[in-house]
């Protein structure tokens, strides 16, 4: 049996949470579970117990009454999979095994030509006004012989971010090298930092300068951040007080060791005496992910996408029993199965101006670092 524990990790910081042998697990793993699941965090926390683990995307589902029918049946990952701990360490890391041996390569399952025919029908949603945009997502697979330790310390060599991590609660293992934030709680203040633009590195200084600036002063690529921009305003006023929402960068670049991304950040003051669920159901799943209008965009994904997302543009994160709380958006991320099998999704956003060609690539370029 895998050992239980949650793997924190903020790369750029140096800085780490170590939660080990749980003292209890919150699952659910259907939609008549997800009450009772936020009801025993709330219990756990207010003992004084530590919260670690993932929601998975297809929650949003369920937080949304008008989603709820299309929760689709073939998931393998719970709804909720979280670990109760008494404490966690600063300093800890995962044991691994140190076997590191040759992997396949992760094969899309939609090639170029499939992905232009659910490309065309986003476009004629989004000509006909049902939505802005829409996130298109695809999984990638292939067979792993490696320690997950092993490999989530070797990508991240190669992809250093803020909000990576391994959450290993029962099968499957999930690393995630996600350099999104999708809030971080501390007492009311919040903060999220939605990521939506994406252009390659350069060859060289002078290249890599130039195209940074490129994705920055890019109208199709502003338009797309600001519209999620827009929409996690809106989604954050419904909990925050009134006045305090504000957007506090906006375009700003960060850089990866194989790509450019555009972010920007929005801050809030909660409301007092707000749940974990209650702040869930206005901000799960996070917009970036999905589109917007947001509800519109999600039906669209589950009528285009014949496969659930699972980890994938959930959030992977932690609560403290004094409020403090952070979640990533599991982008970058990686479930890896019992029998040896992983998937890692990759997708982007797609608005009235984009090129198949050039969204496809996008999409292979955010599984580059894998190679």
């Amino acid at each position: 049996m895998l050992k239980q524990y949650v793997f924190l990790e903020d790369r750029l910081s140096n800085s780490t949470r170590y939660y080990s042998q749980p003292v209890g697990r919150i699952i659910a793993r259907q939609a008549y579970e997800v009450t009772t699941a936020f009801k025993l965090i709330s219990e756990a926390l207010s003992r004084g117990y530590y919260i670690a683990g993932y929601f998975s995307y297809e929650l949003g589902y369920i937080l949304e009454p008008h989603l709820n029918r299309l929760l689709p049946s073939n998931r393998k990952c719970p709804l909720v999979n979280l670990g109760i701990f008494k404490d966690f360490k600063t300093n800890g890391m995962p044991e691994f095994s140190g076997e590191q041996r040759p992997q396949e390569a992760f094969m899309p399952d939609w090639n170029r030509a499939k992905y232009k025919e659910a490309f065309n029908k986003v476009l004629e949603k989004i000509i006909a006004g049902e939505v802005y945009q829409t996130n298109l997502t695809f999984p990638m697979r292939c067979k792993i012989n490696i320690d997950p330790v092993v490999l989530y310390r070797s990508l991240c060599i190669k992809q250093p971010v803020e909000y990576g991590g391994i959450v290993s609660l029962g099968n499957p293992v999930i690393i995630s090298l996600s350099p999104e934030l999708f809030f971080k709680r501390d007492c009311s203040n919040i903060t999220m930092r939605p990521m939506k633009g994406t252009i390659k590195r350069g060859f060289s200084d002078l290249e890599d300068i130039k195209l940074a600036n490129q994705m920055k002063d890019d109208k199709k690529t502003q338009a797309e951040n600001l519209m999620i921009v827009d929409l996690i305003r809106n989604d954050l006023s419904r909990i925050s007080e009134i006045g305090t929402v504000n957007v506090t960068q906006l375009y700003g670049v960060e850089s990866y060791p194989t790509l450019h991304q555009m972010t920007s950040t929005i801050v809030g003051n909660l409301r007092s005496g707000l749940t974990t669920f209650e702040i869930l159901k206005s901000l799960f799943p996070c917009g970036s992910v999905t589109g917007a209008p947001k509800i519109r965009a999600m039906e669209i994904i589950r009528e285009l996408e014949h496969f659930p997302r699972e980890i994938y543009c959930g959030a992977i994160g932690f609560i403290d029993p004094s409020g403090l709380a952070c979640f990533n958006v599991a982008i970058r991320s990686m479930s890896i199965f019992d029998d040896g099998s992983a998937v890692y999704n990759t997708g982007s956003a797609i608005v009235s101006d984009s090129n198949s060609d050039k969204e496809y690539e996008e999409c292979l370029l955010k599984a580059k670092f894998l190679e």
